[in-house]
């Protein structure tokens, strides 16, 4: 079943294409695993570098729920972005927008919280409880290219 935002691909403005030099898209999503002290948080910031190649931050602050809560912090910068990267997040996008579309709990009732949004705020899609499968994948996906650099 295909969505409205899911026009076909010959016809669909790719997100991806209006990012330039002062733009960025966000895509966060914060988890509930320490209850109400929030959880992990994970952010991908993607954005033209000075060589106006698209590139992305992955922040991940993972938290520790024991007796004290402990913030551990990662942040990879300047990751260049693959054509696959790109439809990932493409995904993303259209996966939140049904996350958003198809949940019926208000904000207030989930800790888990996901958004995508861009810095003039002409998008901006908003979902909390849902599971963002897209997401955690695009992140794995990065991570590994984290690693060999």
């Amino acid at each position: 079943m295909s969505s409205c935002f899911e026009l076909e691909k010959n016809k669909r403005k790719n997100i991806l294409g209006s990012i330039g030099e002062r733009d960025t898209l966000t895509l966060y999503h914060n988890t509930d695993n320490c209850g109400k002290w929030g959880g992990d948080m994970y952010e991908i910031k993607v954005y033209q570098n000075s060589n106006k190649i698209l590139v992305c931050d992955l922040i991940i602050k993972e938290m520790q729920c024991s007796d004290s809560l402990k913030n551990i912090s990662g942040t990879t910068r300047e990751i260049e972005l693959t054509k696959q990267h790109k439809l990932k997040i493409e995904e993303c996008i259209n996966e939140l927008t049904r996350n958003h579309l198809d949940n019926e709990l208000s904000q207030e009732l989930s800790g888990a919280y996901s958004y995508v949004r861009n810095t003039d705020e002409s998008l901006i899609i908003k979902d909390s409880g849902s599971k963002w499968k897209s997401f955690f994948k695009l992140v794995k996906s990065l991570q590994e290219i984290a690693v060999k650099k």
